[in-house]
């Protein structure tokens, strides 16, 4: 059902679908096993009288375009696009929290099937980058205790995001705390020469400059 809800309108091809659902299978047990399941789907619809949601033809199969708009997946794909092209700062905020509102959690959670993971970490990076929108937004704003929120967020799910990292703290250097900002900077060098084996970026060490208490500023600076 979660195949055909975001597949084309136009339906998917019984061998392409069999082959996604039992990759590697000989393709007669395959077809003969999406007759099953269909037939289960289809009695499911029934019994929720939905079964004009299935459009089963000899070679394809697909969900009718209500069905297909109902789903909360492509509702939080259309609002990131929305916030994507939003170009005035508060049209954009706005945008951004109907779109986080329409996210309803992690996809397939607890699914491990094998077409499931590329469409996994296709909507984990739609997330991502709608906080990134968020996080500009309060960034625009001045709202640097909800950068730091924002950022934090962004830091657990994409901790070698540097972006983020040097927006927590920007954030912080504006709140007065030096202490997170140094924090943040040595956290991120840390993850960075583990993961990567390479040095933060130039403007990431200006901030850590930023942060640091004068008499050692200079110094630093020229060391």
């Amino acid at each position: 059902l979660a195949m055909l809800a975001l597949g084309p309108s136009r339906g998917l091809c019984r061998e392409s679908l069999a082959e996604a659902l039992w990759p590697g299978a000989d393709p007669i047990s395959s077809r003969r096993a999406l007759a099953t399941e269909l037939w289960r789907l289809k009695a499911s619809l029934e019994a929720g009288m939905l079964s004009e949601w299935l459009i089963a033809g000899a070679g394809r199969i697909g969900l009718s375009d209500p069905a297909r708009a109902s789903t909360d997946a492509v509702a939080f794909e259309a609002a990131v696009a929305v916030a994507r092209s939003a170009t005035v700062p508060e049209a954009r905020r706005r945008s951004v929290m109907q779109a986080e509102a329409a996210y309803a959690g992690e996809f397939m959670a607890g699914d491990g099937d094998e077409w499931c993971l590329g469409r996994r970490a296709y909507y984990a990076a739609l997330l991502t980058d709608l906080n990134l929108l968020g996080l500009r937004c309060a960034r625009e704003t001045g709202d640097w205790t909800e950068v730091v929120r924002r950022g934090h967020a962004l830091a657990t799910a994409e901790p070698l995001l540097e972006e983020a990292q040097q927006d927590v703290m920007r954030a912080h250097l504006a709140l007065g705390n030096k202490a997170a900002a140094l924090s943040t900077y040595r956290s991120f060098e840390r993850n960075l020469r583990a993961e990567l084996d390479l040095a933060p970026s130039e403007e990431t060490r200006r901030l850590r400059l930023l942060a640091l208490p004068s008499r050692f500023r200079a110094r630093s600076a020229e060391r």
